[in-house]
């Protein structure tokens, strides 16, 4: 059982949270421009690369992407505990 694709998922959530709290950090920084996350499928779980871009931060689109990552992590979080609880059984199985 490979846990490693859920680990890269919650790091790729956590990136996306900082990188969005970044930029309401910045929102009144003069001539500061937002910076996105942009997320690819691999097979060893999605991996992350964080852009700036050309337009300003706008706040709704934070708060939206903040909520999204908060879901993606709850959701690789229990992806997370239902592996280590397998594993745990699969381990009890063999002793």
């Amino acid at each position: 059982m490979n846990i490693g694709p859920t680990i890269n998922a919650l790091n790729a959530a956590r990136v996306r949270m900082n990188v969005s709290a970044h930029n309401v950090a910045n929102m009144s920084t003069k001539d500061y421009k937002a910076r996105e996350v942009v997320q690819t499928a691999s097979p060893d779980g999605p991996q992350v690369v964080v852009k700036e871009t050309d337009r300003p931060t706008e706040l709704v689109t934070e708060i939206v992407e903040q909520k999204m990552a908060s879901y993606d992590y709850k959701a690789n979080l229990k992806v997370f505990k239902a592996q280590d609880e397998m594993l745990g059984h699969a381990i009890d199985m063999l002793a």
